[in-house]
């Protein structure tokens, strides 16, 4: 009985290890800009004057991305509903609620 308790114990520490995992890793930014600026980096020995236009590409593509990133968070902080979002917040569901109730 022992046994069986400690292999699920181990078993829902390692589903919760692969959740947290996929939850860090799926808002990745700016990767092929990132990889980019680094391969300048390594290739002109961390010499950021010879790669200014890698940071500069880096840096707007990040500004970008934090743009669309808080402008989403408002929307769904006012309940506001984009097309084709997957994911609501309760606040855009009871929009959907409201706006199609059920019988």
């Amino acid at each position: 009985m022992y046994i069986l308790q400690s292999i699920c114990i181990t078993l829902l520490k390692i589903k919760f290890i692969i959740f947290a995992l996929l939850f860090l890793f799926t808002d990745v930014a700016c990767l092929y800009e990132m990889s980019i600026l680094f391969a300048c980096f390594k290739n002109n020995d961390f010499n950021q004057a010879l790669c200014s236009k890698e940071i500069n590409n880096f840096q707007s593509c990040y500004k970008n991305y934090m743009s669309k990133k808080n402008k989403k968070k408002d929307q769904e902080q006012q309940g506001i509903l984009v097309p084709g979002e997957k994911k609501l917040t309760s606040k855009q569901v009871n929009v959907l609620l409201r706006k199609f109730p059920p019988n």
